[in-house]
């Protein structure tokens, strides 16, 4: 896996896809070693926003199972955009009778028992799709809630020079024999109605 600045590798690609020309430092040299390499050339383009290089030699789902797996949880943090619809569970807080105010500022009922603030019923603090409030920051932060993760996410896939959508990670050797055996069935079907006989009909 390669991060880094963008800047940085693209300015370092485009001098490598480029040609060498006679105001090059060590000309020579460069001229004789160098050698086309087209099939980098969607990279550079593709290296906008926070994205790393994953290189393999191995099963593309394999390298995204691995992907999916390191999760890692996130407080909420105020200004961000909620991942989630978060919500607060009835229950004990662990809190002490003092913090009960703070509760009743943010409509969220509650009852003392045995010194300790609990939470009457299952309490929505934010939706998806809001900006998480100081308060609700707080409020979770409070109760040691960490509502979000974060984790890396496929965005394209180049396989010489060819880019593909990530969503064809999702595709596994069983769908792609599920759509063949429908196009023989089809085929099967037509030469029969026809009474044309071929090798899948026979």
């Amino acid at each position: 896996m390669l991060m880094g600045k963008n800047t940085l590798i693209r300015k370092v690609l485009e001098a490598r896809l480029r040609e060498p020309i006679d105001k090059d430092l060590n000309f020579e040299d460069k001229k004789a070693n160098w050698t086309p390499i087209e099939h980098w050339e969607p990279l550079y383009k593709l290296l906008k926003g926070n994205v790393a290089i994953i290189f393999t030699n191995g099963e593309l789902t394999t390298v995204k199972e691995i992907m999916e797996r390191h999760q890692r949880e996130a407080p909420a943090r105020a200004g961000v955009i909620a991942q989630c619809d978060v919500y607060i569970k009835a229950g004990s807080t662990g809190l002490d009778p003092k913090q009960t105010a703070f509760f009743q500022q943010l409509n969220i009922g509650t009852k003392i028992v045995k010194s300790v603030i609990e939470i009457i019923s299952d309490t929505k603090v934010c939706s998806k799709g809001d900006m998480v409030e100081p308060s609700h920051q707080v409020l979770l932060e409070k109760l040691h809630i960490r509502p979000f993760s974060y984790q890396l996410a496929a965005v394209s896939v180049i396989d010489n020079g060819k880019i593909f959508d990530a969503k064809v990670l999702a595709i596994k050797p069983s769908d792609i024999l599920s759509f063949y055996v429908k196009a023989l069935n089809n085929v099967a079907a037509v030469s029969l109605q026809v009474g044309y006989p071929t090798v899948v009909s026979v």
